[in-house]
């Protein structure tokens, strides 16, 4: 079933931001014209535009995707809030641009709903289908009844199902009865390089956030709860008692980002008191907001030192991290919560610190030991 066309039906793709979307854009971009169509949803209520995509490098119908391939992207609202089930119009979008474009093969880029959509649409057409899963998408209908078991017949019709780490493979089997013989592993790659970093927009960069002779604590990440920013946010002041020279830079925008603010005010007026001056102290966390693919190097120059400390709990955990490999290109010490697919990111790399998410005070000790 190679060198088929195939229909990419996904939530998340450039310009939308995210791991997800990076980890399908790379994956496409390897692909030549007559293999690949993309159709991805044109709105999503947690993710972010990034000017009109990833270093202007996509102009949609037909993407502009590497040095050589145009690919057909189709960009279409997936979803009607005034009828159920919501993704009812994804039905037609995928039927219409199958008998257009000749496609011979499906993918699911998310279980749920997409999968659903895609299920119903190959049983007409008779196309067979494959499933790319990402740990979180497995989580959230695992914790749902009715989810759970449609999720279940879906991935067990599918000709293959792709897992991007061993992590959500394991969920796959334990949890799908999902054959392991019928499971790749695809990891996400890594696409920032040192040779990107341009030292003059770095000088920039240093100028404009008052970095000269500061230590900077870095955090690459979408704004959501699961990402566990809360926690550092929040304990952070304790460390500019050790470290007065401690800045803390997240670059990332998100439906958490005024919550996290808000967090920022709480914890810094709360020991005030004791510190030199608290308007100073409100310089030391930095919320960049979105940031280009190719600005994103620049950043990690920046960096003394990484961290990202998802929860541990709920439904919505840290099943890879491409950030940890961007992180780990720029030889930064790095410290990961210990959850999800982290440890295969970070396999071999000396300079991972793996912590509980949840202990603060052993997050603490690590920033402090690290940066001081």
């Amino acid at each position: 079933m190679n060198n088929v066309k195939t229909l990419l039906v996904t939530l998340d793709f450039p310009p939308l931001t995210g791991g997800v979307a990076e980890y399908y854009f790379n994956r496409v971009k390897k692909m030549n014209l007559d293999e690949i169509v993309v159709l991805f949803n044109k709105c999503h209520p947690e993710r972010t535009l990034v000017s009109d995509g990833i270093s202007s490098k996509d102009s949609i119908g037909p993407m502009v995707i590497g040095p050589r391939n145009d690919v057909c992207v189709y960009r279409k609202n997936f979803l009607a809030p005034l009828i159920w089930p919501h993704w009812l119009p994804l039905l037609w979008h995928i039927y219409k641009i199958t008998k257009k474009e000749n496609i011979k093969e499906l993918w699911v880029g998310q279980v749920l709903p997409v999968g659903t959509a895609v299920w119903l649409v190959s049983k007409v057409l008779r196309l067979p289908y494959k499933i790319t899963c990402h740990g979180n998408d497995l989580l959230r209908a695992k914790n749902n009844p009715r989810k759970f078991k449609l999720a279940k017949k879906i991935l067990k019709n599918a000709r293959i199902v792709e897992a991007n780490t061993n992590f959500t493979k394991n969920i796959l089997m334990k949890d799908f009865n999902v054959l392991a013989e019928k499971i790749e592993i695809i990891y996400p790659e890594n696409t920032l390089h040192r040779e990107m970093v341009d030292e003059k927009r770095v000088g920039e960069l240093r100028q404009k956030y008052n970095l000269s002779g500061k230590k900077v604590l870095l955090t690459v990440a979408r704004l959501v709860e699961s990402k566990g920013i809360d926690t550092v946010i929040r304990i952070l002041p304790k460390a500019f008692e050790s470290i007065p020279n401690l800045i803390y830079i997240i670059v990332g925008s998100g439906i958490d980002e005024q919550r996290l603010v808000n967090i920022k005010k709480e914890s810094l007026s709360a020991i005030a008191a004791g510190l030199t001056a608290a308007a100073t102290a409100d310089k030391q966390i930095i919320f960049v907001g979105n940031v280009l693919h190719d600005d994103l190097p620049n950043y990690y120059a920046l960096a003394d030192a990484f961290i990202l400390t998802p929860h541990k709990t709920g439904i919505d955990t840290e099943s890879f991290g491409t950030v940890y490999l961007e992180a780990k290109e720029f030889g930064l010490p790095i410290i990961a919560g210990d959850v999800g697919g982290a440890r295969e990111a970070l396999a071999n790399y000396e300079k991972a610190i793996f912590v509980d998410s949840e202990n603060e005070k052993e997050i603490i000790n690590k920033i402090i030991e690290i940066l001081k």
